[in-house]
């Protein structure tokens, strides 16, 4: 175990032998100018949500350009614990730009300009009335999502608790004491990157809570399809995304080619997803090679499923469009508000004159 037993600031060690006497060994540095050091203890102070002595917490000190990082453990030696503290070697450094302590329940304390060679105690800030915010779900989106729901576990949440989205108050229900719901607009989650969402219980005397984040991903529809790149928008299939960006308000043309093994047009069907579907919802189905990333409306009309165009049979969704056979085109304006939809079909191909009707390739048209 480590320790510094004499208080001189550097680390001593005792060991603990299985089967001997308790050995404890000195260190004695005697560098000039190159040896400053930072010992950092912890106190929970009166928040119940801390460990003891910080156990569990993490310590980060932003020394220049770099970042050295120590966790308070419980003990990881034989029959013995190290000092419950974080040690700092500093080398030649008088002080440290910033000692950052992440604290268990999820608060962060800062210090700015502290001075090299001492022993110095943080202590935890508790207000009863501020929230602790543990976890949100989903804690990732992908780009173009609908609006959702998402829920906030923690505790000390309040019926006058506000949630934040990068500091904007959104619609919040309070459900209990340890679980919210917010309303995320599509218009957050409308461009790829990060969100910040905190729990604001400002109304009954507390502060903002530690943030949690919400990843917003960039779409990519990678789980479906057969290889038969026959649907395009504005003649691209999107490459390893499969996704196409066009401009507000630009033309908007959706192809379904002639598979060139067929000699004959070919009977297919395009539905349409409002979003980016995620994995969970690839469907299949028997007789159709590969699979769709998302349940057709053919098959289980929903909200947020459409149909573009079937030939195959009379729809339950109906089609935006007619048509009798491939090579189809069909050409629109993009609207004039951000929207990200995925279409992918299904093709009868033919080869010796068996009918075979196989899914398409997926394109995500992100509009924006």
């Amino acid at each position: 175990a480590n320790f510094d037993y004499d208080n001189d600031g550097d680390q001593d060690l005792v060991f603990f032998p299985f089967n001997g006497p308790i050995k404890v060994f000195r260190n004695d540095l005697s560098g000039t100018g190159n040896t400053h050091w930072l010992r950092v203890f912890l106190d929970r102070g009166n928040n119940p949500f801390v460990a003891p002595d910080g156990i569990g917490c993490k310590v980060t000190i932003q020394l220049g350009s770099r970042q050295i990082v120590r966790f308070i453990d419980g003990g990881s030696n034989y029959a013995s614990q190290s000092e419950l503290s974080a040690f700092f070697g500093l080398g030649t450094a008088t002080s440290v730009n910033q000692v950052t302590v992440e604290w268990s329940d999820g608060t962060v304390s800062v210090l700015n300009n502290v001075v090299a060679d001492q022993a110095m105690t943080v202590v935890a800030n508790f207000n009863p009335a501020t929230a602790i915010l543990q976890s949100i779900s989903p804690d990732s989106v992908a780009e173009g999502s609908a609006t959702f729901t998402l829920s906030l576990q923690g505790s000390n949440f309040d019926p006058a608790s506000v949630v934040r989205l990068d500091g904007v108050a959104v619609p919040t229900t309070f459900l209990s004491t340890t679980l919210l719901h917010a309303q995320v607009a599509a218009s957050v989650v409308a461009n790829a990157g990060t969100v910040n969402v905190t729990v604001d219980n400002a109304a009954i005397g507390g502060a903002l809570s530690a943030t949690r984040t919400l990843t917003v991903l960039a779409p990519s529809l990678g789980v479906a399809g057969s290889g038969l790149s026959t649907l395009k928008i504005n003649g691209s299939t999107g490459g390893a995304p499969h996704r196409v960006d066009i401009a507000l308000g630009a033309p908007l043309t959706i192809t379904m080619d002639q598979p060139a093994s067929n000699p004959n047009p070919s009977l297919f069907a395009i539905w349409g997803f409002v979003g980016v579907p995620d994995a969970s919802s690839v469907f299949t189905f028997p007789g159709v090679v590969g699979s769709m990333a998302f349940t057709p409306c053919a098959a289980f009309p929903a909200p947020n499923t459409f149909t573009l165009v079937n030939t195959f049979f009379q729809d339950p969704c109906g089609a935006f469009t007619g048509a009798l056979a491939t090579p189809f085109s069909v050409s629109a304006t993009a609207p004039t508000a951000p929207l990200t939809f995925t279409l992918q079909g299904v093709v009868l191909l033919a080869p010796a004159g068996n009918p075979l009707p196989i899914f398409t390739n997926g394109v995500i048209a992100h509009i924006r």
